[in-house]
């Protein structure tokens, strides 16, 4: 095998390790700054579940929408909620998001028009972050047994 051949395979390893861990701590960041954001009274206006056929069969998905009002502005949005897409789980949610239920919702202090319900996060960031350290030291190694 040729050098450059060498420093092009251990590049398509290494290159890639470094981008999935800065998008993973990105991520993990977008997910958690929602946690800062300061809380409003909130009421949910609307709560129903939309049906879905997909190939795959039929998918659940809860439609809530609730409204509050910063600085005299009255706002009303959709709230984004993970949803496993099943019935139960899909009922679940609105029944916990309730047609008139009073709840808290955390809002952009940047961009009032944007709040979320819930603060959550996901298994993504966790697993670019991993991918990115598994990349990053299977291109190390490789280099240094060169």
């Amino acid at each position: 095998m040729t050098d450059l051949r060498l420093i092009l395979d251990g590049g398509a390893v290494v290159l890639p390790g470094p981008g999935f861990l800065m998008y993973g701590v990105w991520r993990l960041c977008q997910e958690l700054r929602v946690k800062r954001w300061p809380r409003v009274p909130a009421r949910i206006v609307e709560s129903r579940i939309e049906r879905r056929a997909l190939r795959a069969g039929d998918e659940f998905v809860p439609v809530i929408f609730f409204e509050y009002t910063v600085n005299g502005v009255r706002y009303c949005t959709q709230a984004d909620l993970f949803s496993a897409g099943t019935q139960a789980h899909a009922e679940y949610l609105t029944k916990r998001f309730h047609f008139h239920k009073s709840v808290f919702a955390s809002v952009n202090p940047k961009r009032p028009s944007v709040a979320s319900l819930e603060s959550k996060t996901t298994i993504v960031p966790g697993l670019f972050i991993a991918l990115g350290c598994l990349f990053t030291f299977v291109g190390i190694m490789f280099f240094r047994s060169l």
